[in-house]
């Protein structure tokens, strides 16, 4: 009775296990055509973002993963992986009836499945369909998936490249290029036999006993696997002896994330690009693997602009300096290089995208353009530097101030008050054209897309903007009334091979008028020919200006030179109250002192690799479309104020005095600068009370002191006089740019100042060597 019941319950055990295998390997070629799929879904490569010049910057894909040929895997590294796992390989059809017996007789011993039993093609199986659940059922279902790959589907080679591709290796690697990478930092091809075998026992249990996990460990499994290589006759004896003695050499910088992979350097700007895809297409699905996404820079600027930031703040960190930012960027608005900061580590905060920081005097050349264009200066004009008493809105008063007690003359050229970055005349001629003005100017021709607070401090940068907006506000001048807007992206290609996006120059025409553009560009070559940008001499035709805001929190240079634009900042960043904050520098930091070394050396190499000279453009200006005001219509000039209008401490009157709304220079409190959302968001020190452009410093002061204060001698006559002491004859009206001063002699008093009267400094330098030493007396 009781063989008759076991053989019962035997012959009924089988019948179940026919029907559950039966039906398994019905399931199993339903699905058997999807392999294919998961063919092309493992060998789909990782999205890559490449520079310009095709330097890989970063790859991100849902697994990390570097896809192989099976051709290009060597035949040790294959050979170690059947030695570890499957070393009948060849042999069977997918299932292993030897391991198979063992697995059974776990079953009946222990009540579960163990480990062993799994052919290569049974592990994949389990991967791509059926799951890690340890049952009965689910080795049936790797039998049968197994069974089927293999007689229908796949030939063994194939199924060995799609098993090295798939296979987990733990810390985040997937397939055999991804350990190699993350474990030794190799390329497969690199790999030596014992390298093949440490890596091939990782299989077994990847999360534990993988090489940084446990390297003793790790070094017992592979001794193991050389081991079986060496018994199958897979390596000879001197490789045996040579792989048992070999050490490895662990990669001593594991990658930090295991989806994602970086070349080292430009995280700031990749990021940029991140969020500039994730803008222009939400849905893109960068992580599904396959796209390849082509930037505008070029790896050797950007690895020059980086260390050159980290030079020149480690060279000024005992002027309080910690940190530094710089971009460059073509005359079609291509960005050339991006550095977001010091360290992407210390801070994944990008200045350059997402910092708004303010201008100081950088600032001012938007107020000359606007008021050149207006009409209310010209460039022969010579500006007021008279004091300043503003009310300020809250009861108190504004009395700006130059940032010299040396800049004490009563009225500056244009051109010297640009290129000496003096305070005084700056307001007073926002003032005169009116900050409304300007500020809509800003925004509608130079690009400013921040909302600018219209009122006399932004004369002086006092409003924060971007480093971008200041870079497009800039190629105005440069393009001679066009402008462009930096972008860092060419295209993206999609995993079909389609391009799906091409990126092209984002250029508005005639935005401002090309005449005033001329004059600006002067002006600003001024600033580095004899100015505050002196320190920018050695590289050609540069143009720029300073920018330095009040306690020296910031410190600007931005520039062209031959078609190429830089933007360059320093500062002084620290976390205060679990935010980041822009804290003063030293009293001698100023943009033409520090930013601007980084701006020359990196535009000096910039410019010959992509610079070319600029033509002037001597055609009238374009009419404005429908979308954009007329700026360069003619405007009926304001009345003029003149130095005898301008008492100290008087205020200029507002030209829309009896207009219901309040006069323009009433100056609000200062608004709050709160840049966008970031767990880095820069604030200014709430007590350090803001900020408008001083630009000020001991090298600068000095140039100042040097410096000759030149304007248009405004008599309008054009006889020629001849002075005492017979000097050559020369017009008593010079060309602009020619200052004026007047010669004091002590001795001779009124008698030779009425002969000096009608010259301009030059020529009175030239009759001055005709008086007595003691006689002289300059002022």
């Amino acid at each position: 009775m009781a063989i008759a019941f076991l053989a019962i319950v035997f012959f009924g055990a089988f019948i179940t296990l026919f029907v559950m295998f039966f039906s398994a390997i019905k399931e199993a070629e339903a699905q058997a055509g999807t392999i294919e799929e998961k063919f092309v879904e493992v060998a789909r490569p990782p999205t890559r973002i490449l520079t310009a010049d095709g330097v890989e910057l970063y790859r991100v894909s849902e697994e990390n993963r570097i896809p192989l040929k099976l051709a290009e895997i060597p035949d040790h590294v294959k050979n170690a992986i059947i030695a570890a796992e499957d070393k009948r390989f060849y042999q069977h059809n997918g299932v292993d009836e030897q391991s198979l017996l063992r697995a059974f007789v776990s079953v009946f011993k222990q009540g579960h499945v163990g480990q062993g039993g799994s052919t290569l093609t049974m592990q994949l199986a389990k991967r791509l369909y059926n799951g890690n659940e340890k049952s009965f059922r689910r080795k049936l279902q790797d039998i049968a998936f197994a069974y089927v790959m293999e007689r229908e589907v796949a030939s063994k080679n194939r199924i060995l490249e799609l098993y090295l591709n798939q296979v987990y290796f733990g810390e985040g690697a997937h397939g055999i290029g991804a350990a190699a990478r993350t474990y030794l930092s190799k390329n497969v091809k690199d790999l030596t036999i014992s390298d093949a075998a440490l890596l091939a026992r990782c299989v077994r249990s990847p999360s534990r006993e993988n090489p940084i996990k446990d390297p003793k460990g790790s070094l017992e499994n592979r001794d193991v696997v050389l081991h079986i290589m060496h018994d199958e006759h897979m390596i000879t004896d001197s490789e045996y002896d040579k792989a048992l003695a070999e050490v490895p050499k662990l990669n001593p910088h594991p990658p930090e994330t295991t989806a994602a992979y970086s070349a080292g350097y430009a995280m700031h700007f990749v990021q940029h690009v991140l969020q500039t895809l994730q803008e222009d297409d939400p849905t893109l699905d960068l992580k599904g693997g396959g796209y390849t996404i082509y930037t505008t820079i070029d790896s050797h600027l950007q690895r020059l602009a980086e260390k050159t930031v980290q030079r020149i703040v480690e060279e000024n960190r005992r002027m309080k300096i910690n940190q530094g930012a710089f971009m460059a960027m073509d005359r079609d608005g291509h960005i050339l290089c991006e550095v977001g900061g010091v360290s992407y580590k210390r801070t994944q905060y990008n200045i350059i995208s997402q910092g708004h920081l303010q201008p100081g005097s950088g600032f001012k050349p938007f107020v000359y353009a606007t008021a050149l264009r207006e009409g209310t200066i010209g460039m022969g004009d010579y500006l007021s530097n008279a004091p300043i008493r503003l009310p300020n809105g809250s009861g108190g008063y504004w009395e700006p101030k130059n940032s010299s007690p040396r800049e004490n003359a009563s009225g500056y050229s244009l051109e010297d008050a640009l290129a000496l970055s003096v305070n005084r005349p700056a307001i007073w001629t926002i003032l005169k054209v009116t900050p409304r003005v300007v500020a809509d100017t800003a925004r509608d021709a130079f690009g400013f897309r921040t909302k600018l607070e219209a009122y006399p401090p932004l004369a002086l940068g006092a409003t924060a903007v971007s480093p971008l907006e200041m870079a497009e506000g800039y190629s105005t001048f440069m393009l001679r009334g066009d402008r462009v807007r930096p972008y860092p992206l060419a295209k993206i290609v999609g995993p079909d091979g389609e391009v799906k996006k091409e990126y092209t120059p984002q250029k508005f025409g005639g935005v401002f008028d090309p005449r005033v553009c001329e004059d600006i560009d002067t002006l600003l070559r001024a600033v580095v020919q004899k100015g505050t940008g002196t320190a920018a001499q050695d590289v050609p035709d540069a143009r720029g200006k300073t920018g330095t805001t009040n306690d020296a929190k910031d410190a600007w240079f931005t520039g062209y030179s031959d078609g190429v634009l830089g933007v360059a900042w320093v500062g002084n960043q620290k976390i205060v109250k679990g935010k980041w904050t822009v804290l003063p520098m030293a009293d001698r930091v100023f943009g033409g002192t520090t930013a601007i070394h980084i701006w020359r050396a990196v535009i000096k190499e910039a410019r010959q690799r992509y610079g070319h000279r600029m033509e002037p453009d001597n055609t009238p200006p374009v009419a404005q479309d429908d979308t954009v005001p007329a700026l360069h219509e003619k405007k009926e000039k304001p009345p003029r104020i003149t130095d005898a209008d301008m008492p100290a401490g008087t205020p200029v009157d507002d030209p829309n005095a009896g207009k219901a709304k309040p006069p323009e220079h009433t100056i609000p409190p200062a608004p709050v600068v709160n840049p966008a959302a970031h767990p880095d968001t820069i604030q200014n020190d709430p007590g350090s009370g803001g900020g408008a452009g001083a630009e000020t410093g001991t090298s600068e002061r000095s140039m100042r002191a040097r410096s000759i204060s030149r304007s248009r001698n405004r008599r309008g006559s054009g006889t020629r006089k001849r002075c005492r002491w017979k000097c050559v004859p020369i017009p008593a009206c010079l060309p602009i740019r020619i200052a004026r001063r007047r010669l004091l002699v002590r001795s001779r008093g009124a008698k030779l100042r009425s002969e000096f009267a009608g010259f301009t400094g030059r020529e009175t330098r030239r009759c001055r060597l005709s008086i007595p030493r003691a006689n002289r007396n300059w002022i």
